[in-house]
């Protein structure tokens, strides 16, 4: 009776169409790790590790949750058009819809830590750059959404800009367009010394006049 192993158990003990195992640890049963059933139900109670491919609901809708193993809740979801992450309240937090659009409910943070960087210069002529850009409306023709919208040419701003253009592995570009943001503020305290210094010219032009009436 002092034994050890791991027992596989199908349709066992109440006679369910299920496949189950669990550990024997000197002759004492522990608690069922897998189980699967005929009704597509079942726990793994433990790492599942998968070398090939995992289909779930090939018959119809379904979905894919993970939850949190302390409080129970789902964490992430997974359905036949988004996958995500749900709030604390169980309604999404932030997910990815099947078109490709990324959709946030809070603040989208990126890393921009002085500690985290080297090489670090001011972007020059910013002004200049941003004029040379295009922004344009449009439609795009790879997905079922053709509603109008708003950005910029890629390829325009390559020439232009390269370091926010990143090319993927089949070719196509993509823009960094919150890395513009840099691009702009520098622009915008180009524009703003020249409407200090046309405000200061005007200014002294005033007060020559005034000078020369006054006389």
């Amino acid at each position: 009776s002092n034994f050890w192993g791991t027992q596989i158990a199908w349709g066992w003990e109440d006679n369910a169409n299920r496949l189950a195992t669990r550990n024997i640890t000197a002759g004492t049963y522990g608690a069922w790790v897998y189980y699967l059933n005929s009704a597509r139900g079942g726990t793994v109670g433990g790492a599942l590790t998968v070398n090939g491919d995992l289909t779930v609901g090939s018959g119809g809708a379904s979905s894919i949750y993970m939850n949190d193993s302390d409080e129970g809740q789902r964490m992430i979801h997974c359905n036949s058009n988004r996958i995500g992450f749900l709030r604390q309240d169980q309604n999404w937090g932030s997910y990815c819809n099947d078109d490709g659009s990324w959709v946030s409910v809070g603040d989208v943070t990126a890393f921009s830590d002085a500690r985290l960087k080297e090489n670090v210069v001011t972007v020059d002529n910013a002004l200049e750059k941003v004029l040379s850009l295009r922004g344009v409306y449009y439609n795009r023709i790879d997905t079922n959404d053709k509603s109008k919208k708003l950005g910029v040419i890629a390829q325009e701003v390559q020439k232009i800009v390269p370091e926010i253009v990143h090319e993927e592995a089949d070719g196509i570009l993509g823009v960094s367009y919150g890395n513009m943001g840099g691009l702009f503020i520098e622009a915008f305290k180009q524009l703003n010394a020249k409407v200090e210094s046309q405000a200061n010219e005007i200014a002294e032009l005033k007060a020559l006049v005034n000078n020369l009436l006054n006389k």
